[in-house]
């Protein structure tokens, strides 16, 4: 992809995401913008601003921050296999288009989408029990069988039973010729970008011409798909998005596309500058401790005095070691609950993963310590309420447990953890920078018993009813 990013500083982080996303629209404007953004908006009748929006997205997808470069799909060089592969998706979509144009369009009054498992599904059951029977569709990404009460569920293959005709079939022969010309002009994959654009606007297009809702919802809020938002709103519905946990500046935080944002609190939230379209921000406190805490019993006989919640693939070399001292600072923070287990003996001092971790770095680093590794798959919720003091390099859970009155705070080495905490408003009462304020911390704690909790509200709101809160907003519009 002929799009090279120059930092001054890569340590500069938010700075550098802005210097990065002004870069792919100055790169857009130059490239896409001039001819093919407009001959596709005119054959297909999607407005220019929205492939803009789409495409821009898709672009910051690929790249990678660490390595300071784009992912190959958009590489030049791999034009050959991407021309083979646009011809043989333009014959199965026409070979598995629908023949009969008459379709009969199903209401309901509400839309769950994106739901892969029944444990995904199953944190939607006390918000399902508010609906009437049958009253809400659940689109699955696979064909696993679900089952949720007042829920119909549909699993929809992609390139299949699309309606299209003679002059779709010319353009998209004509856009195989023109796509190859763009590509070697501006020595870029438009091939990549024409084909995921052109599926999801195919594959929403006819969705909603089948199904039809005033709301659709989904709990993965860096998921958001502008292309499916403007069919829906076209039907007359509205986008909803659930917070999932703090908004990252890194690939999954920016580009969000909604009518209507639940957050935790008024202070962890998405900034609607992080070039996203929002309309509305509501804070409801956690959709997921509502189901994990509020909605299951607590039978964890497990008690720490200390324990530290772990995060996926920030461990060094992971997915998000992205920065020259992230490796350190994530290392130093562990080392700092080894050193705590040490000096304050009596103290219980444990380690957890999420449940779909699948490294096993902490697990290396606490071997032969006296930092517990818990079993990542007992049930964090539970282990958060059974424990004196919480800590975290950038869980959620910290804002979560704090709304119950718990002790949580943040260990942020150097204060430089603005990956993920940089979208934290008047977070330093969360953030720990040195040991020596942890160990004071700790000291004050359970020694002079003079420790002062924070306030959570402002950050996550209490949870227990967040489902009969949704439905009642839900039906406010």
């Amino acid at each position: 992809m002929n799009l090279k990013i120059v930092f001054r500083d890569h340590s500069k982080w938010f700075d550098n995401y802005k210097i990065l996303i002004n870069s792919i629209s100055f790169f857009y404007k130059k490239t896409f913008k001039k001819k093919w953004s407009k001959e596709i908006s005119e054959h297909i009748k999607l407005p220019e601003k929205e492939i803009e929006f789409y495409v821009k997205k898709k672009i910051l997808f690929l790249y990678d921050y660490r390595k300071n470069k784009f992912n190959y799909k958009a590489s030049v060089f791999f034009l050959p296999i991407f021309f083979l592969y646009n011809i043989f998706y333009i014959l199965k979509i026409f070979l598995l288009r629908k023949k009969n144009r008459f379709t009969e369009k199903k209401f309901y009054h509400l839309i769950i989408e994106n739901i892969s498992n029944q444990d995904e599904l199953n944190r939607y059951g006390k918000l399902a029990k508010f609906y009437k029977k049958k009253g809400i569709l659940v689109r699955s990404l696979n064909k696993n069988k679900l089952n949720l009460i007042n829920c119909n569920f549909i699993y929809k293959k992609k390139h299949k039973s699309y309606q299209l005709d003679f002059q779709d079939f010319k353009f998209f022969l004509i856009m195989l010729f023109k796509n190859f010309i763009y590509s070697i002009k501006y020595k870029t994959n438009f091939f990549y970008f024409f084909l995921v654009l052109i599926e999801d606007f195919l594959f929403f297009k006819n969705f909603f011409k089948e199904y039809q809702s005033p709301f659709m919802i989904s709990h993965q809020h860096y998921f958001s798909n502008n292309i499916k938002n403007f069919f829906l709103k076209k039907t007359g519905g509205k986008s909803c998005l659930i917070q999932k946990n703090i908004n990252a500046h890194n690939e999954t935080g920016f580009f969000y596309h909604t009518d209507i944002l639940f957050t935790y609190g008024k202070k962890v939230g998405v900034n609607k500058t992080f070039n996203s379209i929002i309309n509305k921000k509501i804070p409801m406190g956690s959709f997921f401790m509502e189901y994990y805490n509020h909605s299951k019993k607590n039978n964890s006989k497990l008690k720490f005095d200390i324990v530290c919640f772990g995060c996926n693939q920030v461990f060094p070399g992971g997915r998000y070691d992205k920065t020259p001292h992230h490796k350190y600072d994530y290392i130093d923070h562990l080392m700092w609950l080894k050193k705590i287990s040490y000096i304050y003996p009596n103290l219980k001092v444990g380690f957890k993963h999420h449940p779909n971790n699948k490294n096993s770095f902490e697990y290396n680093f606490f071997k032969d310590t006296k930092v517990k590794m818990i079993d990542q798959k007992l049930n964090s919720y539970n282990i958060g309420i059974n424990t004196k003091v919480i800590c975290s390099f950038q869980s959620t859970m910290i804002i979560e447990m704090i709304s119950l009155g718990k002790i949580a705070f943040f260990l942020d080495p150097n204060k430089r953890n603005n990956q993920f905490l940089g979208d934290l408003g008047h977070s330093d009462n969360l953030r720990i920078k040195n040991f020596k304020k942890f160990k004071k911390e700790i000291h004050s704690i359970f020694f002079k018993k003079n420790y002062k909790k924070i306030d959570g509200t402002d950050y996550c709101l209490r949870s227990d009813e967040f489902s009969q809160k949704l439905f009642k907003i839900l039906n406010k519009y």
